[in-house]
């Protein structure tokens, strides 16, 4: 087995920038919509979707149900995909950290803008482009796989 010795370019710091925004995107502003749907409906923790019973209880209207239901699945949406982005976007940026943080930060506009345009907007549909940006990625981490498993040699 040969040993790969990976040198961190000072370029690294924009995928880290991207990252830190990742972060806050997902736990101030993902996080504060759910909280704020909670504090107006009055759906309480742990509860990820409201029960029928609860919903009666609360006496909430549909609107109230959807905004909640909305903001939560942004939350949960978001931390579903970036439990698998963040660590290919990690490794993706050592090979190419300006082209990567880009698309970094590319897919955190979109998912900015799937979080807060509102739920009938044509605009979140456009949300969905951030999947371009992912699988540009994606793509890098595939090339430098290639490029490490090219360059180890059987003995």
């Amino acid at each position: 087995m040969v040993t790969v010795a990976i040198a961190v370019p000072s370029e690294y710091g924009y995928i880290i920038a991207v990252l830190v925004a990742i972060y806050l995107q997902q736990n101030l502003a993902f996080v504060l919509q759910v909280a704020q749907q909670r504090r107006l409906t009055g759906i309480k923790a742990p509860s990820f979707y409201p029960r029928d019973s609860e919903i009666k209880a609360l006496k909430l209207n549909t609107e109230q149900v959807e905004s909640y239901i909305y903001a939560q699945r942004v939350h949960q949406n978001n931390m579903e995909l970036m439990s698998f982005f963040i660590p290919v976007f990690l490794i993706a940026g050592l090979y190419a950290p300006v082209n990567v943080a880009i698309a970094g930060a590319s897919i955190v506009g979109f998912r900015f803008l799937y979080g807060f345009a509102p739920r009938k907007s044509v605009l979140r549909r456009f949300a969905a482009l951030f999947h371009f940006s992912e699988l540009y990625v994606l793509y890098v981490a595939g090339v430098f796989a290639i490029s490490l498993v090219s360059n180890n040699h059987v003995a």
